[in-house]
């Protein structure tokens, strides 16, 4: 379920190395992502805002089944005995068969409750409440428990659908309720915290945050709501609000033991629901843009790291790391005792959904309609470079037949921004000759696309390029083919003619180039491979290869030529020579293609 447990401590199994080991798949769905996954069964519970629950495989992110729901979908679902449980944006609570996608039954909610927030400043030109997360159920005792934007907590019979109870708050119910010792503990629009007997449905207590005497008409944005989830631990509910405060409230009692004041930060909300470990609470903020560590036992910051955007969705704690995702589009992973970033991977959009890890996998949705599943079992880091000459880049911005040299600048500026380093001419031989001898997971994406003689070699099938592929490395190409030209220059660096070499460029790879097919703008279609690796379903390319044994096409033309594929050399998935013929690259290409580059199955 969300946050992993009933307590949503947002603990998870000490699960893999924590050392990013690249993208295990990429799935696209038809709506932004802010539902958090659930996995259960070997598959990933995730609805999108495209209306669609989706099921899809852990190991592939191949989708066993979806389900089509009344309106988008931004709960977490809940998984428990051959039944998942979900909300859509209509008010709809879904009881759907695991393994089938089939609806068992579902209830509705009342209309939302009017927000405290628009009723106090009335008529106003840019009135942002932020509320687009839902409630997820919590699941126990035959029991799934689940909060309602009419301001009601429900609690359904798993089997039947039947309400077994409601509780009023006095606003809606987005925080996502915890169970623990027999009582739910859920936060309200209305500025309060509610702790409910699990079997009566009955209040234990009630406590009220300095939201719930703010009035927003003051501050002329919500200071009273509590879209933060709490979580249980050591006898404490932890819970962020709206108000710019942290609370750690007494389970048993209600009674407040301290409090976390962000005020000092710029009144900065606290959307995100905390994770507790080992006596240190974990969150973030939204417009205060980090992350930090508290003492549990009286709030002490511990350590404070600065992200690059606001943080809406809740840390995940698994192993000696915490992953949490922000607003610039990143999932990040940080050393949770010392704060120190590990690594960081890019998405194509911001992200409100939660990470989610599970068998060395850290998988979230994103507002770029995806779904992610990130390795995070390496032995070693991923070797990431972009190769880029500025000196062969102006010869050939001076032909017919290469991109201006600003837009290859860009390319290598995209990469570089991804934590890729940047090498050239005279650092390109040493960087695959480290790689060949250290055997680390590595990739080298080719912003200029010409290879340099001396990597390339005089006998190109056993050169030092062609040993790097045939050592595990792994290679992105965009452009010309690699070694099909031959620029030649005069003294003064000036070029003065372009020499083919067919053989060469075969040699290399041990593939030919014979009957390949070069028009600018054919048309490319992504096979089901290509979709695995991460390709968009089609662009207008260049340079598509007939099929032949060695190649596994990625996308196809219209008359069944390879516009994309990739060459194995016999080592893992997700090796090799990979060419993708480009007409040209904007920033959503660019994103495919670093999936592509990061891309690394397990293998079967």
């Amino acid at each position: 379920m969300f946050r992993n447990s009933l307590d949503h401590s947002g603990v998870y199994g000490d699960s893999g190395s924590g050392i990013y080991a690249g993208v295990l798949w990429r799935k696209q769905t038809g709506g932004p992502v802010r539902s958090s996954p659930t996995i259960a069964g070997g598959l990933v519970f995730i609805g999108s805002s495209d209306g669609n629950f989706y099921a899809l495989e852990t190991f592939t992110g191949h989708e066993k089944w979806r389900f089509r729901a009344d309106s988008a979908i931004a709960s977490s679902a809940a998984a428990a005995d051959g039944r998942v449980f979900f909300s859509s944006y209509k008010g709809t609570f879904y009881a759907v068969n695991s393994d089938t996608g089939k609806q068992l039954w579902k209830a509705q909610f009342d209309p939302d409750a009017p927000l405290a927030y628009e009723q106090e400043l009335g008529e106003h030109p840019v009135t942002y409440s932020g509320d687009f997360l839902l409630s997820s159920p919590a699941i126990l005792d035959n029991t799934a428990v689940v909060g309602g934007g009419d301001g009601l907590v429900y609690a359904f019979d798993v089997k039947s659908g039947r309400v077994r109870w409601k509780f009023r708050t006095g606003g809606r119910v987005r925080s996502s309720p915890a169970v623990s010792n027999g009582v739910v503990y859920v936060g309200s629009f209305d500025g309060s915290i509610y702790a409910i007997d699990l079997a009566s449905g009955k209040q234990v207590w009630r406590y009220d945050t300095k939201g719930h005497s703010l009035k927003a008409g003051d501050f002329g944005f919500d200071r009273t709501s509590i879209l933060s989830s709490p979580a249980v631990s050591d006898g404490v509910v932890y819970v962020g609000s709206r108000d710019s405060h942290l609370y750690a409230i007494d389970a048993a009692e209600g009674k407040l033991k301290w409090v976390y004041d962000y005020e000092k930060d710029g009144m900065t909300w606290t959307t995100s629901s905390p994770a507790v470990k080992n006596q240190v609470v974990y969150t973030g903020t939204a417009d205060g843009h980090f992350i930090h560590a508290l003492r549990a036992a009286d709030g002490r910051q511990l350590w404070r790291f600065e992200m690059p955007e606001r943080v809406w969705s809740s840390p995940a704690i698994a192993g000696s790391q915490l992953y949490i995702t922000n607003q610039s589009g990143s999932l990040y992973a940080v050393d949770a005792r010392s704060g120190r970033e590990s690594w960081h991977f890019q998405t194509g959009a911001s992200v409100q959904s939660s990470p989610a890890v599970v068998d060395g996998v850290v998988y979230f949705g994103g507002n770029d309609g995806a779904v992610y599943a990130i390795r995070v079992d390496g032995t070693q880091p991923m070797e990431r470079a972009v190769y880029w000459d500025e000196a062969t880049a102006k010869l050939w911005a001076s032909t017919d037949y290469s991109v201006k040299v600003a837009d290859e600048a860009s390319f290598r500026d995209f990469f570089h921004a991804r934590g890729y380093d940047i090498v050239g001419a005279a650092s390109l031989g040493d960087w695959l000759a480290r790689r060949i001898a250290d055997h680390a997971p590595s990739v080298v994406v080719f912003a200029t696309c010409t290879l340099p003689r001396d990597v390339g070699g005089s006998a190109p099938a056993h050169g030092l390029f062609r040993r790097y592929l045939d050592s595990g490395g792994k290679v992105v190409w965009v452009g010309f083919p690699p070694l099909l030209f031959n620029l030649i220059v005069d003294k003064n660096n000036k070029l003065t003619d372009l020499s083919i070499g067919w053989d060469d460029a075969s040699n290399l790879l041990s593939v030919s180039w014979k009957g390949a097919l070069h028009e600018e703008k054919t048309s490319n279609q992504v096979t089901p491979a290509g979709r695995d690796w991460g390709l968009a379903d089609w662009w207008l390319g260049t340079w598509d290869m007939p099929l032949s044994p060695e190649l596994t096409p990625l996308a196809l033309d219209d008359r069944g030529f390879a516009g994309a594929w990739v060459r194995n050399f016999g080592s893992a998935p997700g090796t090799g020579f990979v060419y993708i013929g480009l007409g040209g690259w904007d920033s959503e290409m660019l994103g495919r293609l670093a999936i592509v580059a990061e891309y690394r199955p397990r293998p079967q």
